[in-house]
This record gives structure tokens, sequence and C-alpha cells, in this order.
């Protein structure tokens, strides 16, 4: 059976005593990974993490999009093979045509948080626009994920501040949903935005809405009127301290909020505003009505994780 462990230790001389993150047991559990660091080639290992991507030798301020590229397969040789493991990720930035063909968002770095202007651990850019956020690109209809990294150009990870004045907070980290450690695997679970992302901190989130896992895509025919007349929302999330609330945003609103009582909490919420009704228009590729849901944690000690995206759509 599936269970959720946390490892105590107690010095007997001392007195002091900690407690491990939580570990997932029994089902699968999210891996863990910076997808925006340059790690110096001497440094491949990465004890920390389970997997690193890496945005090049020397990102600029000025990029605002990172390409990641599988190696051909030894097995096929192809460079079909090789394509069909291609990853974009970006920085959020609503007035870029490289948005459409995202396959995620960072939401956060050790610059700060995006999600909207003036979030909790706000961006400290003094560049950044309001339409730099992660609501302003979701406002257009892009489907993107969620991923979050430290934003390192010297190859020390989480601990940016240290090594590159100026930045304001540690780095973030991305837990992925995905059958294995491979490669082809990690890519295809980032491709399909089956992950979240948080301020470093490895909370274990769940996510769902009607029985669809977070970064879903989902077709509403216009037959399903369960699904247009009400949906459920589950999350579940086992902290790394106690857990403040859960936040339900919809189509960008915060529309219900859920009060911690625990580390360990299992929320439940149904939405019965007829979808039809609430659904915005996308008018990117190929049209229609568009409503999408995710969820954001936030604990005690003021960090926070964000689910990725779960969009509904429905075709007029």
């Amino acid at each position: 059976s599936s269970k959720v462990l946390r490892v105590r230790v107690l010095e007997s001389e001392s007195g002091a005593e900690g407690t491990s993150n939580p570990v997932q047991v029994g089902e699968r559990a999210p891996v863990w990974g910076d997808l925006h660091a340059c790690l110096p080639e001497a440094k491949r290992g990465c004890p920390e993490l389970d997997f690193d991507l890496r945005v090049g030798s020397m990102p600029t301020r000025e990029k605002s999009s990172f390409y990641f590229q599988i190696a051909p397969s030894q097995e096929t040789g192809t460079a079909a093979a090789a394509s069909s493991g291609f990853l974009r990720f970006s920085l959020p930035d609503a007035h870029s045509d490289e948005m459409l063909p995202s396959h995620l968002l960072e939401i956060y770095s050790s610059w700060g948080n995006r999600e909207y202007w003036g979030a909790r651990r706000p961006d400290i850019r003094l560049d950044r626009h309001p339409d730099r956020t992660v609501r302003a690109v979701l406002a257009q209809g892009i489907v993107a994920g969620f991923a979050a990294g430290s934003n390192s150009r010297f190859g020390v990870g989480r601990d940016a501040r240290r090594a590159e004045v100026g930045r304001g907070y540690p780095g973030g980290l991305t837990a992925v949903y995905t059958d294995s450690l491979e490669h082809s695997a990690l890519f295809a679970a980032l491709r399909e935005r089956r992950c979240y992302a948080t301020t470093g901190a490895r909370i274990l989130l769940q996510f769902e809405v009607n029985d669809y896992e977070m970064g879903r895509l989902v077709e509403v025919e216009e037959d399903s009127q369960l699904m247009v007349q009400e949906r459920h929302i589950k999350a579940r999330v086992y902290g790394t301290a106690p857990v403040d609330r859960i936040e339900v945003i919809r189509n960008n609103m915060e529309v219900c909020t859920y009060k911690g009582d625990g580390m360990d909490v299992a929320f439940s919420w149904a939405d019965q505003q007829d979808l039809s009704k609430i659904a915005l228009p996308r008018v990117l590729r190929g049209g229609g009505l568009t409503c999408y849901y995710y969820v954001r944690v936030i604990q005690t000690d003021g960090e926070i994780a964000w689910s990725s995206p779960i969009w509904l759509m429905l075709r007029q």
C-alpha cells in the first residue's frame, strides 16, 4: 500500500532533532531536478538532485527560451528519435511569439516569483514588466506547464545567491512524475507537463480535476453534461512544514481557499459553475473555449508549490 514516511533523527547528547522531507513509497513518486542551471563539465555529478538539464555554458539575460534535446538513441541512431525528445523551456513573456510552442514556463527562480505581478517572493529584477508573468501568458491561451530552477550561471545550483550578487532567493526545483530516469521517459513527462514547481522545498503534491492529472489537456464534448455542470478538484499535499493554505486558481482567479491543518492535507472541492459560462475564448490553435485550473500551496514557512495546470477545452 502507498504511504508517505518521514525520518525523525534525535541526537541524544544535545537533544537536537530534525525531520526528513516526506518520502513517498508504494506508488509513483516525483523525481527532483533543476532545469535552469549551467553546470561546468567538471561538475557532471548532481548528488543533491535526481536529474539536471543544462541551459548552456553561459546564458544571457536576453535569452528567453531554452532548448533541450536528448541524444539520438544508440539502438536506432536516427534523427527522428532525437527530435522526439525536443523540449522547450521558456521565461514568461506575453508579447513573445516564442511562447506558442513552449512546453514549460519558469514560474520561479532565484530572481523570484513570476506567477503574477506583486506575488509572494516578488521578482527583484527591475526590468520585469506585468506582461512578463505566467498569468499574462496563460491569459493568451498558451498551454504550458510550470517548472522552476536555480537560474544559476556558475554551477552552484540552489545556492546561486552565494556566487551571483543580486540574487534575491534560493533557487527552485521541478518535480516530475516519470516512470524512469531514462532521458526519453523524463523528456516525455516534461513535454506532457506531468510536473510541478516549488521554491526549493521538496513538497509532495498531487492534483486532479475529475480524475485527470496535472498537465492534461481535456477535450470536453458538448454532451458531457456532468463535466459542464460540475468539476471535482482534488489535491493532496505532504509538506516539509505545516501547510498554511491551498488555493485553487481558475482562469487566473483564486476561486477557492482551503485552510491547512497540518503537514499532510487532503482537499476536495466541487466547482458547480456552468463550464460553458466561465470558459474563456481561445484565439490560438483552433479557437474554442478553455478553462484551466491549478493549485498553489503555501506553507507556514513561506515555501510555495504550484501544480501544472489542467485545461478543459470546449469546441464551439
